[in-house]
């Protein structure tokens, strides 16, 4: 009798053991649910982030603009649209002294800036001669126009009486330099000597003699210029209409344009001659979405750009004067203006 008593307490308590073991083990499975609970909404929190940023422009940490050596145009544009990116975007921007647009082009296409500063000749040139497309064009800027100018009390009356004269063309491989010699080649001129020198040395072999004319591609009048003429009047050589034509034809990513009477002491008339546009590329691997944002920063300070460069003028409708093909990024923001775009711009 007393074994069935001892037997019957020890089931008991057995089964009580049990059932407080299996009240424990309920409790602490609510407790780690609990717990999961806050990573879980926290994961969907992340999620629904995510979602949030889609379809936001991602910029990059940083971006470089390539310009050219201090003085120039393109220096300071490329200072101007430094600020620029700096205040609109709050990105930093370094401007780069890289040697100007040829070689700006080059590093476009190498992907290795932003932005790049360069011209027509050069965009055409590297895009369709040297088989460099890894850029795209973005904005023309303003244009150029080709200024061949000899002392006004010259012999020199036309770009034929060239012939056997010394000729400065600026530094070699720059717009001066290579626009320069494709005229000449063009028109079938040998001068004497083509003198390739930076614009200090050059103005100073003019005064001297030495330099019987002097060609830049610049917005007009051009400071190096206007330098000599305060004390040794100037005078801009014209081309005949026939050979605007004939260079053009030869040389497509010029352009005609007639420079006023009166920039230069020695030049009271109207002068006809060539032009080149200055422009904005951009490496083919910088994303649409960031170009776009970048073309509407440079049209929208317009007159930012102008109180560097009076000569800027910065009209989406002068997009048709560009000579490679645009930027997808740039093309998007002139077709939401509807401006229609030549086929021969369209990115390929």
């Amino acid at each position: 009798m007393k074994k069935s008593k001892l037997y019957l307490f020890v089931t008991l308590l057995v089964m009580a053991m049990l059932l407080v073991m299996t009240a424990c083990g309920n409790d602490q499975a609510a407790n780690e649910n609990e717990a999961e609970a806050p990573a879980a909404e926290n994961e969907a929190s992340d999620e629904s982030g995510e979602e949030a940023g889609e379809g936001e422009t991602v910029f990059p940490d940083r971006m470089v603009v390539g310009a050219s050596a201090p003085g120039g145009s393109f220096y300071t544009l490329g200072g101007v649209m430094g600020t620029l990116i700096d205040q609109e975007l709050g990105i930093p921007a370094s401007v780069e002294d890289t040697g100007g647009g040829v070689a700006n082009v080059q590093l476009a296409h190498q992907g290795e800036l932003t932005l790049g500063l360069t011209a027509n000749f050069e965009a055409y040139d590297f895009y369709y001669e040297q088989g460099m497309d890894g850029f795209g064009t973005v904005a023309p800027i303003f244009n150029q126009g080709l200024q061949l100018v000899v002392n006004a009390d010259s012999s020199i009356e036309s770009w034929g009486d060239l012939e056997g004269a010394n000729i400065a063309l600026s530094r070699a491989n720059t717009t001066h330099d290579i626009a320069g010699r494709a005229i000449l080649e063009t028109l079938g001129i040998e001068p004497n000597q083509i003198i390739n020198a930076g614009n200090d040395d050059i103005n100073s072999m003019f005064r001297d003699g030495r330099v019987d004319a002097m060609l830049l591609v610049s917005s007009f009048p051009t400071s190096a210029f206007s330098e000599v003429d305060v004390t040794t009047p100037l005078r801009l050589i014209p081309l005949a209409q026939d050979e605007v034509e004939q260079v053009i034809e030869a040389n497509p990513y010029l352009g005609q344009i007639t420079i006023p009477g009166g920039v230069y002491e020695g030049t009271p008339d109207d002068t006809l001659t060539v032009s080149v546009w200055s422009l904005f590329v951009a490496p083919k691997s910088v994303s649409d979405d960031v170009i776009y944002e970048l073309t509407k920063i440079i049209y929208d300070n317009k007159s930012t750009f102008q109180d560097g460069v009076s000569a800027v003028t910065l009209d989406p409708e002068d997009v048709v004067e560009l000579r490679a093909p645009l930027h997808p990024g740039a093309l998007r923001y002139y077709e939401e203006l509807e401006i229609e775009i030549p086929d021969q711009i369209k990115p390929e």
